[in-house]
C-alpha cells in the first residue's frame, strides 16, 4: 500500500494527464454520438424489411429480407407493420403488438382490444380505460375519455378527442397541435377534424384553421385561417415550395376552389387566378379554365398554353405557334423554325428542344442553337438521366448523352427504371446503365426490372430457365424453371403440388 502512495505521490501529475485525455476522450465521443443521433436521416415510416407470409392454415409467420425467419406460425391475423410496429392477434386470438424484428413490444393478453392507426396503438387497460401507446410501446394518453378520430386511411397523423381538446399527434407519437372542441353541434354530433396528406406532409382542418405539418419532423409548416381546408396538392424535393388548393371530393363541385402557394413558409395567395395550383419538374404550374399555364418567378403567368410548349423553365421554352416552332429566351422569341413540329411537349431538365421538320429530327437548345450538326431519322427526347435514343436510318437506335455523344451501341429501348434500361437488339433483351455500359447480356428472350426497397433485380428468361440477378452486385440470386408469384419482399414458386418462399437474395423462406 505504501509503495503504491509513494508511486502515486511521484507520477501525480502524470496520472492527472492520463485523467484529463480519458475525460476529454469521453466527451468528443459522447459529443460525436449526440450530434450523429440528430444528423441520422429520417426514414419512411412504411419501409420495412420484414414481413409476414401465411401458410396453407392460414396462420402468418414474419420474415426479413435477409431470409430470417422472425417468428412461427402463429398468428391468425396481422395488420400493415408502420413505423417498425405491427398489431397481430395469435392462435388463441389474443391480440399484440410486434416490432419488425418479431420481438414483442406488447404480450399477447397483457391488453383486452387493440387499435392499430399507422405507429399509434389505442389498448384497452380495463374495462372502458384505454391509452395510447407509441410504436415503441410508451403511453403516450392514459384516461377514460379519449378516442381515436383520424380517417382510417391516414396512417402518417393520428387524430384523438381527449376530454375537451382534439389532439393531433404524428406517427411517432408527438403531439403537434391541439384544438379546442367547438361546442356547436351539426345533426346531433360533433364535427371532427378532418386531414389530408402528400408523402410526409400532413393538413389537419378544424374550426377555421388548417395546421401543415411534417410527420416525420413534428414541424408546424404553415397554419392557415380560412372557413376551407387546404389539401397539399404538390411540393418540391427540398419542400422550400408547397402548392395547395381548398380540399374537394371528386363528387364536389370545383368552381370555388381557392389556390395558394407556400414559398418558404410564406403564404402567397392565387386565389381566382388559379383553378388548381401544381408542380410540374421544379416550376410552378396554373390551371384556369381547364388550360395550364406556368408561373414565373414574380407568380405571373404565362400565356402560352403548356400543352403547346417545351420548356426550361417560365422565361425559355419552345412553342408551338400554327405552322411554326419558337424558341422563346426571356419570353422573347429568338428563333422561328417555319413549318415545324414542335416533338416533345412539357418540362426538359436539359434545356434540349427536339424538332420535326422536313422528315427529320433536330435537336435545338434554348438559345436557339441547333446541335450536334446532325439530323435523324427517328429521334426521342432527353430523360432523366440526360439520354436521348436516336436513330439515322429509322431501323438500327443508340443512345446520345446531352453533349451528342454516342453512348451505345445500336439497341433499342423498351423502358427505363432509375439508371437501367431494357434493351433490345435482335429481338433479345438485356440491360444497359445511363452510361451505356450493357451489364446484363442482350441475349434474353425477355427481360424485367423489379423494385424491392432500395435494390434493384433483373428477371430474365432464357429457354425454360427464369433468373434473377441483382442489378448492384450482377449476381445471379436465383434460377428457376417456372413464372414465380412477385411480392414486395419475396417470390413464390408453385411446383409439383409444392409452394416454395424466396427471398429476391436467392434465400429459401419456406416450403410447404
Amino acid at each position: 500500500m505504501k509503495n503504491i502512495n509513494k508511486f502515486i505521490n511521484r507520477n501525480r501529475t502524470l496520472i492527472l494527464r492520463i485523467i484529463a485525455v480519458l475525460i476529454l476522450i469521453i466527451l468528443v465521443l459522447f459529443v460525436f454520438k449526440f450530434i450523429s443521433m440528430f444528423a441520422r436521416p429520417t426514414t419512411d415510416p412504411e419501409l420495412t424489411t420484414s414481413f409476414f407470409i401465411k401458410n396453407k392454415d392460414d396462420k402468418y409467420a414474419m420474415f426479413n429480407d435477409s431470409g430470417k425467419k422472425l417468428t412461427d406460425f402463429i398468428y391468425s391475423s396481422v395488420e400493415s407493420i408502420y413505423n417498425g410496429a405491427v398489431k397481430v392477434k395469435d392462435e388463441n386470438d389474443k391480440v399484440a403488438i410486434l416490432n419488425e424484428k418479431g420481438k414483442y413490444i406488447v404480450k399477447p393478453g397483457k391488453y383486452k382490444t387493440i387499435i392499430q392507426n399507422g405507429g399509434i396503438f389505442k389498448v384497452e387497460e380495463k374495462e372502458n380505460v384505454f391509452s395510447l401507446l407509441n410504436s415503441k410501446g410508451k403511453k403516450i394518453i392514459n384516461s377514460k375519455n379519449f378516442d381515436i378520430k383520424s380517417n382510417s386511411y391516414l396512417y402518417s397523423a393520428t387524430i384523438v378527442l381527449n376530454k375537451d381538446k382534439y389532439d393531433i399527434y404524428s406517427y411517432t407519437g408527438k403531439k403537434i397541435y391541439s384544438f379546442k372542441v367547438n361546442k356547436d353541434k351539426k345533426d346531433g354530433e360533433e364535427i371532427a377534424p378532418t386531414a389530408s396528406n402528400f408523402k410526409e406532409y400532413v393538413s389537419v382542418f378544424y374550426d377555421g384553421l388548417t395546421v401543415i405539418f411534417n410527420a416525420n419532423t413534428g414541424k408546424i409548416i404553415k397554419k392557415i385561417k380560412d372557413s376551407e381546408q387546404y389539401c397539399i396538392n404538390n411540393i418540391t424535393e427540398d419542400g422550400s415550395i408547397m402548392a395547395l388548393n381548398t380540399c374537394i371530393t371528386w363528387y364536389e363541385k370545383s368552381d370555388d376552389v381557392k389556390s395558394k402557394l407556400l414559398i418558404n413558409g410564406k403564404l402567397k395567395d392565387k386565389d381566382g387566378e388559379c383553378d388548381a395550383i401544381g408542380l410540374n419538374g421544379e416550376n410552378l404550374v396554373c390551371t384556369k379554365n381547364e388550360v395550364t399555364h406556368l408561373l414565373d418567378k414574380k407568380l405571373n403567368i404565362v400565356n402560352s398554353d403548356l400543352s403547346m410548349m417545351t420548356y426550361k423553365d417560365a422565361k425559355n421554352y419552345a412553342l408551338k405557334s400554327g405552322n411554326d416552332v419558337h424558341i422563346l429566351k426571356n419570353n422573347k422569341v429568338l428563333k422561328k423554325i417555319d413549318n415545324a413540329v414542335l416533338s416533345d411537349r412539357g418540362y426538359t431538365e436539359y434545356g434540349i428542344y427536339l424538332i420535326y421538320k422536313d422528315n427529320e429530327f433536330i435537336f435545338y437548345d434554348y438559345k436557339g442553337k441547333e446541335l450536334y450538326d446532325k439530323k435523324y431519322k427517328k429521334a426521342i427526347t432527353f430523360d432523366s438521366n440526360g439520354l436521348a435514343r436516336v436513330s439515322e436510318d429509322g431501323e438500327n437506335y443508340y443512345f446520345i448523352n446531352t453533349k451528342g455523344k454516342k453512348v451505345s451501341d445500336y439497341i433499342d429501348a423498351s423502358y427505363q427504371i432509375g439508371e437501367y434500361y431494357i434493351v433490345t437488339k435482335d429481338n433479345k433483351k438485356g440491360i444497359m446503365t445511363k452510361d451505356g455500359s450493357v451489364i446484363i447480356d442482350v441475349i434474353y428472350e425477355s427481360a424485367e426490372i423489379k423494385v424491392v426497397n432500395d435494390d434493384l433485380f433483373a428477371f430474365l428468361k432464357k429457354g425454360d430457365d427464369y433468373m434473377l440477378i441483382n442489378l448492384k452486385t450482377k449476381k445471379e440470386t436465383l434460377k428457376i424453371n417456372v413464372i414465380p408469384a412477385f411480392f414486395d419482399h419475396y417470390l413464390k414458386v408453385d411446383k409439383d403440388g409444392k409452394s416454395i418462399y424466396y427471398t429476391y437474395n436467392g434465400k429459401k423462406l419456406y416450403e410447404e
